[in-house]
């Protein structure tokens, strides 16, 4: 969800009625609303078991797969979810655009999953330590 905000907030900010939600609120909600929730979420309720990296990245796979399902799918339906998706955006470059975009915000997933793993292991340490100075009751 963190991603989701960042990649918003870059690259869809300014196309809001191209989005096309059925409910207009709905994407206040999904790409500005819980992204910031879940971090705050996730920064005051640490996660108790360590993350390795490698795990993390098996996050990409939804994600990817939504990448394959969305250009296999857009020319069909001719429509795509988002701006940066649709080879036939004016100001997206074609497919190569999409390329870009797409490596783009791999390569974003990948350095937001590395902060990820290493503010938990911080997160897990001060929890941690916090727990062991606490008086015994």
């Amino acid at each position: 969800m963190g991603t989701t905000g960042v990649v918003y907030g870059l690259l869809l900010s300014g196309y809001t009625a191209e989005l096309d939600t059925a409910v207009i609120w709905v994407n206040n909600v999904v790409h500005r609303i819980m992204p910031v929730v879940m971090v705050l979420d996730w920064l005051v309720d640490s996660p108790r078991t360590a993350l390795t990296l490698r795990r993390a990245l098996v996050w990409l796979v939804f994600p990817l797969a939504y990448l394959a399902y969305t250009l296999v799918r857009g020319p069909i339906v001719d429509w795509y979810p988002y701006p940066f998706l649709d080879p036939d955006w004016p100001d997206g470059g074609g497919y190569p655009g999409v390329a870009i975009a797409s490596v783009g915000i791999a390569v974003g997933v990948v350095a937001f999953s590395w902060v990820v793993v290493r503010v938990g292991e911080w997160r897990r340490r001060e929890v941690s330590r916090d727990a062991a100075a606490a008086p015994a009751a």
